[in-house]
């Protein structure tokens, strides 16, 4: 590894630290709330959710900053992607060990959200938790996550905030308006968008292939808008 590499990676988790330390925060202090009532529930459900949320979040500042600091120091293009790849990794190894280790210790029984929505898509019992598979199946989850909010930042960068808020309004509401017809239709949008990724989730090994599948996609659309707006900003 090359010290431009390591200055490059350095100065990428500095640029990250805030939703870091904010995780890191909002797990310790769900892990503290989950152990004083343990004696409360049978099991949890959902404890994950806002640090995922934090995650995407997370993907959505990074690219603006990231992409600022790479144009400002004529960062190469292999660096960009390997010190995105590598604060990424570091924001999901929070996300999905510190969480699955707070869950074993403060309650035996716990659901975490990529459980939950194997769960819902085929109605299934639960398993209850598994420290292992859930680290990884959440890291995994968690990746598909951060670069979705990276490709959102770079779209908002690209075509700006309002339309890409409006672009995810309109889908949003197709997607849910199709859930919701599909009561009394045979067929809708959200059958086809939603088909083959229900199911991959049928087991944990293809739901985390999915995961990987769409941090792969969402990466690689995210880098090439990085090109653009890199060239934008050196031709500004």
């Amino acid at each position: 590894m090359t010290d431009r590499l390591k200055s490059t990676i350095s100065c990428s988790l500095l640029l990250a630290r805030k939703y870091i330390i904010t995780l890191l925060a909002v797990e310790l202090l769900t892990a503290a709330a989950l152990y004083i009532s343990r004696d409360s529930f049978d099991f949890v459900v959902g404890t994950d959710i806002l640090p995922l949320l934090l995650t995407m979040l997370s993907g959505m500042s990074f690219f603006e900053r990231h992409n600022a600091f790479c144009t400002a120091n004529a960062v190469s293009r292999r660096n960009r992607v390997i010190s995105a790849g590598v604060t990424s990794a570091v924001i999901c190894l929070l996300v999905s060990a510190v969480n699955c280790i707070a869950w074993g210790i403060s309650t035996d029984l716990w659901i975490s959200a990529a459980e939950l929505i194997r769960t819902v898509a085929h109605m299934r019992m639960m398993s209850g938790g598994n420290i292992p598979i859930d680290i990884i199946e959440l890291f995994f989850f968690s990746e598909a996550l951060f670069f979705l909010g990276y490709f959102l930042g770079g779209l908002c960068y690209s075509i700006g905030n309002t339309i890409t808020m409006i672009m995810l309004a309109v889908l949003a509401a197709i997607m849910v308006g199709s859930i919701y017809f599909e009561k009394i239709m045979n067929f809708t949008p959200a059958m086809v968008l939603l088909y083959i990724p229900s199911l991959m989730q049928r087991s944990i090994f293809t739901a985390i292939l999915l995961s990987i599948i769409f941090a792969a996609v969402f990466f690689v659309l995210s880098i090439k808008l990085s090109e653009v707006t890199v060239e934008k900003r050196r031709g500004g």
